[in-house]
């Protein structure tokens, strides 16, 4: 493997041994991040121009790039390679072969793969939890239109695998409905907990760069920027309570 392709390479002087890069390589379960990864960027070089680390003719290709990148993502046209470790070293090397390593090279400046990485989980899990509350609402739709054309229509209502009282269908129909209904209220409690931003605790102590963390998470349609940089870069518990969710919903 070709260290210059590894942000964490530097401190070695020889290469990783083959197994040990193919286990480190993640680019086949989350190039699913991509579009996340590239609005992140996008938010990213928003707060480098703030600070004056970007011109504003710089922001303008930088974004320009981006908005190009991420078509060609959606459309299949750029792909990640072998020499790829993951979804932001391959956006990376897309963003540089467009607008040269010298301004390409300038958004590693003032993130880390922490707070990159913790800030897109959750931009994404936000995604994904709306487009769940949409089915969820649809399924709820479909039942409660099954229950009014069952409204008075009679079924045996079991318990214990055994006939036990007689019910009507309309009220079996509703049963499956109004846990649904809790799951999306789960999803909405989850989300208020989920909407802030890791981004700007660097790797778990800030930046020295004096980046404004209010940029991005404006940007990203997020709450704020998290309260602790540690707990921002090392706490999953977003991730967690999301798949206990889905476990709920399943």
């Amino acid at each position: 493997m070709n260290e210059s392709s590894s942000l964490w390479g530097g401190r070695f002087s020889g290469e990783t041994n083959e197994a040990v890069a193919a286990l480190s390589r993640s680019i086949h379960f989350d190039w699913r991040l991509a579009k996340y990864d590239i609005a992140g960027t996008r938010a990213h070089i928003l707060a480098l121009t703030a600070a004056g680390y970007l011109t504003e003719a710089e922001q303008v290709k930088l974004d320009k790039s981006l908005v190009e990148l991420d078509k060609r993502v959606a459309s299949g046209m750029f792909t990640a390679k072998p020499i790829d470790e993951d979804v932001h070293s391959a956006l990376e090397r897309g963003l540089i072969e467009m607008v040269g390593a010298e301004l390409g090279g300038k958004v590693r400046a003032g993130r880390s793969r922490n707070d990159q990485i913790a800030t897109l989980i959750r931009t994404y899990l936000l995604d994904q939890s709306q487009q769940l509350k949409a089915q969820l609402i649809d399924l709820i739709q479909v039942l409660a239109t099954l229950a009014e054309n069952h409204l008075n229509d009679p079924m045996p209502g079991r318990t214990h695998f055994q006939h036990a009282q007689p019910v009507l269908l309309s009220h079996h129909l509703l049963a499956h409905a109004w846990p649904l209904v809790r799951n999306i209220n789960r999803l909405d409690d989850w989300k208020v907990r989920a909407s802030f931003s890791p981004y700007g605790a660097g790797a778990l102590a800030g930046t020295s760069l004096a980046l404004d963390p209010h940029i991005v998470s404006s940007a990203l349609g997020l709450t704020a920027p998290m309260a602790n940089s540690i707990d921002a870069t090392s706490s999953r518990d977003v991730v967690a309570e999301f798949a206990f969710i889905g476990t709920l919903i399943a």
